[in-house]
C-alpha cells in the first residue's frame, strides 16, 4: 500500500470506503451513504474511539442482522458487538465449529483444517526446532 493510500484510508470518507468493502465481502447489503454514515458517527460522539481493539466501538447492525441502514445501526463497543455474532452464529447453527466453516471458504487465510478463524497453532518448539 502506498503512502497516499494510507493516508487516504485514515480520512473520513476512507474508512467508510473500507467499512463498505469489508460488508460486501461478507456478503451483507450496504445502503448507507457517506453523509448518512458520518452523521451517525457524529451524533454518537464515539468517532475518534473508533477501532477494532479493546476499548474501541463500531459501527453495527441491530442483532447482527439485516442491512447497514440508517435504521438498522447504532455504535457500539466492539465488545458488545462480538458477543451479539457469537451469539447468532450459536442460535443460527447450534454449533459453533460449522458455523464458523460455512461462513468462510476452505482457502480463507484464517482457516485451518479444524474449520476455526484463527491461525493453525506453530507446533510445539524444542530445543530450537519445530516439530510435529
Amino acid at each position: 500500500m502506498t503512502y497516499a493510500q494510507q493516508k487516504y484510508e485514515k480520512t473520513g470518507k476512507g474508512m467508510f470506503v473500507r467499512q463498505r468493502a469489508n460488508a460486501r465481502r461478507r456478503k451483507v447489503e450496504w445502503s448507507l451513504t457517506y453523509d448518512e454514515w458520518q452523521q451517525i458517527w457524529n451524533d454518537s460522539g464515539k468517532f475518534d474511539k473508533r477501532g477494532t481493539g479493546a476499548g474501541t466501538y463500531c459501527m453495527a447492525r441491530k442483532f447482527d442482522e439485516g442491512a447497514y441502514s440508517v435504521e438498522n445501526v447504532e455504535i457500539v463497543p466492539n465488545s458488545q458487538n462480538s458477543k451479539l455474532s457469537y451469539k447468532r452464529t450459536l442460535k443460527q447453527y447450534n454449533n459453533p465449529e460449522k458455523a464458523i466453516k460455512s461462513e468462510y471458504p476452505d482457502n480463507y487465510p484464517w482457516h485451518n483444517d479444524l474449520g476455526w478463524k484463527h491461525p493453525t497453532p506453530l507446533p510445539a518448539y524444542s530445543s530450537g526446532v519445530y516439530s510435529d
